[in-house]
């Protein structure tokens, strides 16, 4: 809805649908793209790593964060790119030297920590989603599928203070319990669809190449 909303306020002759892809057959996905003349493709959980054995170059920046969710068909030359982070740099503009506190070890926590100044990563594979230490810090950024269930959290509301900034990737229809839980102590938060938005605007400079209609896109998401 967001990527067609602005193609057709844009009057381009673009067109965005959504397709499940299986791990197996992620490596026939450039040859897919160049065979029907595919602009561009974005790539979501969980393929975000394993999808960039299969290109055939990558951003510099994405290599770095090691995770990409933009391809870009490019005279035939499948090229990957991470949006992800563009939109959580915009996001912690006025938020930075800030400690940071990052959840999860996937492709978009990969992008906060490229996006992050002084931060610690916490792991559920480590144990240590429910640290006390979490309380310590400034920014706290879900990079997680956690709240996909609408009771479900990745940490305890005790962990949650005012003066907080409070990240959520998880872009739900609605408020995520530790949005909602966060808004109850005071904390400022930013849910997953600004996430969405923002780094969806990156992808349609790069599948247009004309700047996104951000008011139209924002409103496709209400």
């Amino acid at each position: 809805k967001m990527h067609n909303a602005g193609y057709t306020a844009l009057g381009l002759n673009f067109f965005y649908i959504a397709k499940k892809i299986r791990a197996e057959d992620l490596k026939n996905v450039p040859d897919f793209m160049g065979m029907f003349g595919i602009k561009g493709i974005s790539v979501t959980a969980p393929h975000k790593n394993e999808i960039m054995k299969f290109l055939d170059e990558i951003d510099v920046v994405a290599e770095k964060i090691g995770a990409v969710n933009t391809l870009l068909n490019i005279a035939g030359k499948i090229v990957g790119y991470n949006t992800d982070f563009l939109a959580i740099l915009d996001l912690l503009i006025n938020h930075r030297g800030k400690k940071v506190a990052i959840l999860g070890d996937g492709g978009m926590a990969k992008a906060m920590v490229y996006a992050s100044g002084d931060f610690k990563i916490f792991s559920r594979k480590l144990a240590n989603f429910d640290s006390s230490e979490i309380a310590d810090f400034d920014v706290i950024m879900n990079g997680t599928p956690i709240g996909i269930n609408p009771n479900d959290s990745p940490i305890q509301a005790k962990f949650l203070r005012k003066g907080q900034i409070v990240f959520d990737a998880v872009y739900s229809q609605s408020e995520t319990r530790l949005i909602r839980e966060a808004k109850k102590v005071g904390a400022e938060t930013i849910d997953g669809k600004e996430i969405l938005l923002r780094q969806g605007m990156a992808q349609f400079k790069l599948f247009t190449g004309q700047d996104a209609p951000e008011e139209v896109m924002r409103k496709s998401l209400s």
